[in-house]
C-alpha cells in the first residue's frame, strides 16, 4: 500500500499512524487518530484508493486565552492505494479510544487458491 498525504488546508495536518495485519481472507487496518470523535471521521473507497480523514478540534471556553496547548487543532489525513481487490460491500469500521479499526475482506478473485495438477 502506498501512502499519500494531502495538504489542502491551513490547519495542521498530520499523517495518521497506522498498522496493517492480514490473514488469508482479510486485511485489518488500525489507524491511530487520538481525540477524533466518531462523527469526525470520514472513509471513502474510490478507484482503488482508501481515503481516511479525521477532524479533531479543541474547544476553548469563550473569553479564555490559551497560554499553552498540549493538544492542537489538527486534521488526520491518509490515502492508501490498495494493491488488492476488496469486497467493498463487506468493509467493517469501528472506533474505540482514538483507534479506528477497519476490516477489509478480500474479493473472492483475490483470495489465494489451490490449483490442482492434472
Amino acid at each position: 500500500m502506498k501512502t499519500e498525504v494531502s495538504k489542502e488546508t491551513t490547519r495542521g495536518i498530520v499523517q495518521a499512524y497506522y498498522e496493517v495485519t492480514s490473514d488469508a481472507d482479510t486485511y485489518r487496518l488500525h489507524i491511530y487518530m487520538p481525540g477524533v470523535p466518531r462523527d469526525g471521521i470520514t472513509l471513502q473507497v474510490d478507484k482503488g484508493i482508501l481515503k481516511i480523514e479525521g477532524k479533531r478540534a479543541c474547544h476553548q471556553q469563550p473569553k479564555w486565552r490559551a497560554l499553552q496547548r498540549e493538544i492542537q487543532d489538527v486534521d488526520f489525513y491518509l490515502n492508501l492505494q490498495l494493491s488488492v481487490d476488496l469486497d467493498e460491500s463487506r468493509i467493517v469500521a469501528s472506533t474505540k479510544e482514538g483507534v479506528l479499526t477497519l476490516v477489509l475482506p478480500l474479493a473472492e478473485e483475490s483470495k489465494p487458491r489451490q490449483i490442482a495438477i492434472e
